[in-house]
């Protein structure tokens, strides 16, 4: 009577033991099942990084970069060449003037009586001499006479350059920039008066303005490429009335020493004013030859001339400048990704009848993201690497 109950209790066990290997058998196949679909994705996905290109040629171009601020292409900064009290004012910002409008006038009272003063200091100056001549005195009297003579001369000169600059007059069309100075003010900041016929590239330097004297301080020149960036804004500051030529500009940058010697004059660049997507075809104008230390970094001037007229630009705005120095035509090149070191050699994986094969490469010139090769392939080869294509 009792080996009864403990049969019972193993016939009642069946069943849970069956349950309990049917629902570890599905869990089973529910994991393998999860597990091949996550490693057929990662294959998938493994497939598609890998990229197969077929190695062509193309043209390629080598650029240097640089930074730069907007400035008039011709320009007047118009000073009056000697102090005076401001006694007419009759342009304002954004007027358009003609060549020779008058701008502005000084008091001309006391240049008139320094006119009268420099007279009468020629006219001793000459009887100074004319005695010395008839008095015969010797070469060294009579030289030291002529010598009055030349700078009385001279100032006189002067005197009558600054009267005649007491009126101050545009010297070209264009719109009025900058206005400095206002009635009952004084004059004469003396920053002189541009040549607004010169180019900023044209290769004017400093020099005498249109009508100036020497020695006047009357001193002209475009805004030339051996000037900083920052030129023009002290300059405009500086003159008592600015005059620009509308819609044409330059851009002044400075070139690292590392790249100045692969920039030529005439060489073709964009411009990208600062927050636009636009490109302004452009071309090297003028290249300084004196360069400037900031620290361990030697800049050199440069003068970009932006091609055509172009309104919503502004002076001392900034933008990006890209100079092509280089153009390779005809060239084979290969994604930088798709190289890689085997021996101390660049080596690519070449695809042959569908089998992966590394050969070894020579490297010319990087342009962004490719490099060029001179050696190892042939156009139409296959070439294979990880991720997408890159262009």
């Amino acid at each position: 009577m009792s080996r009864r109950p403990r049969e019972g209790a193993r016939r009642r066990r069946w069943p849970r033991v069956v349950v309990t290997v049917v629902i570890a058998f599905v869990v089973a196949m529910v994991g393998l099942t999860l597990w091949r679909a996550l490693v057929g994705g990662a294959g998938s996905e493994l497939e598609e990084l890998r990229t197969v290109e077929t190695v062509t040629r193309s043209t390629e171009h080598r650029t240097v970069s640089v930074s730069g601020t907007f400035a008039p292409r011709n320009a007047g900064y118009l000073s009056f060449p000697a102090p005076g009290e401001v006694t007419s004012v009759r342009v304002g910002v954004g007027d358009r003037v003609d060549k020779g409008e008058v701008l502005a006038k000084i008091d001309a009272r006391d240049l008139r009586a320094a006119v009268t003063v420099a007279e009468a200091e020629v006219d001793a100056a000459q009887s100074e001499l004319d005695q010395a001549l008839d008095d015969k005195q010797d070469a060294t009297a009579v030289a030291s006479a002529r010598a009055g003579l030349e700078s009385a001369e001279q100032s006189l000169r002067l005197a009558r350059h600054n009267l005649d600059d007491a009126t101050l007059r545009s010297t070209l069309d264009g719109v009025v920039a900058a206005v400095n100075l206002t009635e009952g003010s004084q004059s004469g900041q003396g920053s002189g008066v541009s040549d607004p016929g010169a180019d900023p590239g044209s290769g004017a330097g400093p020099g005498p303005g249109p009508g100036s004297d020497p020695g006047s301080g009357a001193a002209g020149g475009g805004s030339g490429a051996n000037g900083s960036s920052g030129d023009t804004a002290a300059r405009a500051a500086a003159a008592d009335i600015v005059v620009v030529q509308p819609g044409r500009w330059v851009v002044d940058v400075a070139i690292n020493s590392n790249d100045i010697g692969l920039v030529k004059k005439g060489q073709a660049a964009t411009v990208t004013p600062t927050g636009s997507s636009r490109s302004l075809p452009a071309e090297v104008r003028e290249l300084g030859v004196i360069g400037s230390s900031g620290g361990a970094t030697v800049t050199f001037p440069a003068t970009i001339l932006v091609r055509g007229t172009h309104d919503r630009l502004y002076i001392g705005g900034t933008a990006a400048v890209t100079i092509t120095v280089e153009v390779l035509e005809n060239i084979l090149t290969v994604p930088i990704v798709a190289l890689s070191e085997s021996d101390g050699r660049s080596v690519v994986t070449k695809v042959v009848n569908g089998i992966d094969e590394e050969v070894p490469v020579r490297l010319g010139e990087a342009f962004g993201n490719r490099t060029q090769v001179l050696s190892g392939l042939s156009e139409g080869d296959q070439i294979a690497y990880p991720g997408p294509r890159e262009r």
